[in-house]
């Protein structure tokens, strides 16, 4: 229910702000095969929940392909990465609203 609250909350915020783009991909780097699918769960159901809200959906990147986008990326122990989305400092953005 909060995802969903945060999710609609998100969706306002950037309609408000829509001058500004506030939407973040984060990526979340994975060194062990069983993160892989304990991971990719719990970021679709996130994806699931927040229904029309969705900033954009989720997706797995493999090994070569975080490498090739990550260069930076160790490779060692490297399994994959997945990436998601989330408004960018909304609730900071938020609080410095309400003082102003």
């Amino acid at each position: 229910m909060a995802i969903k609250f945060y999710s609609h909350k998100v969706q306002a915020f950037i309609g408000a702000m829509n001058y500004k783009r506030f939407i973040c991909n984060v990526k979340l780097v994975l060194h062990r095969f069983w993160q892989v699918p304990y991971f990719w769960a719990g970021i679709k159901t996130y994806d699931v929940i927040a229904g029309k809200q969705l900033l954009k959906p989720s997706y797995y990147l493999s090994k070569r392909k975080a490498l090739e986008l990550f260069p930076m990326l160790k490779k060692e122990k490297l399994v994959g990465a997945l990436v998601y989305y989330d408004g960018e400092g909304i609730l900071l953005m938020e609080a410095y609203l309400f003082c102003t």
